[in-house]
This record gives C-alpha cells, structure tokens and sequence, in this order.
C-alpha cells in the first residue's frame, strides 16, 4: 500500500527547504524531488502526478484539504487525474483522500516538449530503420556501435558515405522513434559530417513547421530533451570507433547539403525571376545578384535593401525574407545584404 501523503505538508516542507537548503528540496516523497507546487492548487496537482509518472509511480496517494482547493472545484482535480490512470476522491472531514493509479498506457508523447510530437507520432510502431537489413556490399565498412539504451549498425562506402544505418536497444517506443529518424538523416552523409552535426540535424528534423520551438532561445541537443541524450552519445562515439577499425579520420569537415534537384535543374535567369518575384511580393529588397557560394552552388542572394527601413528594422527584415525565400523556393538559400561602398571621392583616392 503506497504512503499517504499530505499535500500541504509537502508544500510546507518544500516553503521551508528553500530556506535551509541548497538543494535536494524533497525528502518525504523522493520521486517529487524535482516538484515545485504552483499557486494554482490544480495546476500544482498536475505538476505533482507528472512527477509521479515520470519516476515510475504506480500509485499515488494523499489528503487535500477543503481550504486549499478553495475557489476551484474538486471537478477540475478529477479531471487532470483522469489524464494519468484511475482517480478517486474519498470525502474526509476537512477534506479528501485521493488515491491516483497511474495507468502505464498514457500517451508517450506526452513526456515530450510539444514542437517534436507529430514528427515522433507518425512514426510510433511504424519504425523503418529498426534491425534494417544491410546492404551486403563487400566493399563497404560495417560501424557498429553501442551506447546506454541505444545501439547503432552503419554501412560506410568507401568515400565515407553512411549507406546504410539500423538501430536497436531502444529503452521505450519514443526513444525508438527518435533512433529511427536519426537513422534517416545519417544515411548519404560523410561519417564525419555524422559525427560532427547527425545529432544537430536530428533535431531540426523532428520540430521541421513546428508552431514553437522546444525550448526559448538557442534549441540544441543538450537542451532539447533527453531523448536527445542517446544520439548526442552515438555521434561522439563515431569517430574512435573508425579509428579503432585503422581508418584515417579527415581533419576538416566542408560538407553541405545540396540544393534541390528542381533548383539546379532551373536556368539561371529563371532562378533569378523567382528569387526577384518573391521579394517584390514583400516589398523591402530588391534582387542584386545571384552568384555561387563557396561551394560553387547558385545560392548566394544578394539584395539591397529599401530605403524606407530603419536601421533598427533591417536585421529583423533580412531574417524574415531569408525564412521567405527557404520556404517558397530553395530551403538552403544564403541571404546577403549589398556592401554598402563609402562615395567620398576624398577618401576613396
């Protein structure tokens, strides 16, 4: 039978830990150690079965009194229990004593920030790479490769291309479909570009035309989520395993990826239209030049800017029209403003 707990008593203990404490602000109930109750008791419940969950609680059980759900409704905490198993709510004196059986069928993906849940639901039990068949050309490199909750099978061609890649030792569905799509973005790279940004792209991969990004600010791997905590290792365990195998690793690392089929197939006036015809739309550049980047592929935009835009707006504008054109015409499109040349003929002796 689990410990009755009783929720102010943990509020009251977590109020004054705060005080005596550095950390560790929990000791009654450990799987609530990273808790914090919330000012809305409802929301506070929420935050609480969460934390439950998320520890592998199957039962969770405590008195709330009357004065603490006032101004909200019993209802309201039947409804947010009715998310994580089977709630009841026995009238006590100045109170209840609930009783939550958290039901090991909850949506997995609840468990995961929001910008990577449609990527990873459409491939829930619908995995592609997992225990993939491998090519069986001879003349490639079998990597394999092993890290907690993940393992990883690549067929690496002689150019050092990923051919192949499977993965298995996934520690729950959700860890097996972000295996799976980190599969998919490793196959056609170099393995350094692997090692070096597999993860990174992964990344980008699951929160493509999400709303919101995981996280505000910079989102990267270390700060996403710890599904991300598997492919981090697999990427950084890439390079000493190829060189375990007596394989020279490239000291330099100059892949990008290459503009679409339907953007190299365009003439170079046509690219130019479209890019033109784009920016009119918006009405704050117009179109300079079109030139090859440093890879010699046609994606180097150059625009001026109008003069109508303030100082302070530019950056901003320039960023939006970048998204603009990625969207509409070329994802990997590089947007540069004209250098603005000094016309003193004084100081231009």
């Amino acid at each position: 039978m689990s410990e009755i707990l009783s929720y102010e008593a943990l509020v009251a203990e977590f109020e004054e830990s705060l005080l005596t404490r550095l950390r560790g602000h929990r000791s009654t109930a450990p799987f609530l150690e990273m808790w914090v109750p919330d000012e809305d008791p409802v929301r506070s419940l929420l935050s609480l079965f969460e934390a439950a969950e998320l520890a592998g609680e199957t039962e969770v059980v405590l008195r709330l009194a009357k004065s603490t759900l006032a101004g909200r409704d019993l209802a309201d905490v039947e409804a947010v229990g009715a998310e994580f198993g089977a709630m009841t709510c026995a009238v006590e004196a100045d109170g209840w004593l609930i009783r939550l059986t958290l039901a090991s069928g909850r949506d997995p993906l609840l468990a995961v920030p929001e910008a990577f849940r449609v990527r990873l639901g459409e491939r829930l039990g619908q995995l592609r790479f997992a225990k993939a068949s491998l090519s069986g050309d001879d003349d490639t490199v079998k990597l394999a490769l092993a890290v907690p909750h993940a393992a990883l099978l690549l067929e690496i061609a002689p150019d050092r291309r990923i051919v192949s890649a499977s993965h298995s030792d996934a520690e729950d569905p959700v860890a097996a479909a972000t295996l799976d799509y980190f599969c998919e973005v490793l196959i056609g790279l170099p393995l350094e570009e692997a090692a070096h940004h597999g993860c990174h792209r992964l990344l980008a991969r699951l929160q493509a035309q999400a709303p919101q990004p995981a996280v505000p600010g910079i989102v990267l791997p270390q700060n996403a989520g710890d599904m991300f905590a598997a492919p981090l290792a697999l990427c950084q365990a890439m390079r000493p395993a190829w060189l375990a195998l007596g394989h020279p690793w490239p000291e330099e690392n100059f892949f990008a990826d290459a503009p679409s089929a339907k953007w190299l197939g365009l003439s170079d006036a046509a690219r130019r239209d479209q890019v033109g015809e784009v920016l009119a739309e918006d009405g704050a550049a117009s179109l300079v030049s079109l030139d090859p980047n440093l890879l010699g592929q046609p994606m180097r935009v150059v625009i001026a800017l109008s003069e109508k835009l303030s100082t302070d707006e530019k950056p901003a504008r320039v960023r939006k029209l970048e998204r603009l054109l990625a969207s509409r015409l070329e994802s990997r499109l590089e947007v540069y403003v004209e250098e603005l040349k000094d016309q003193s003929g004084i100081r231009r002796l």
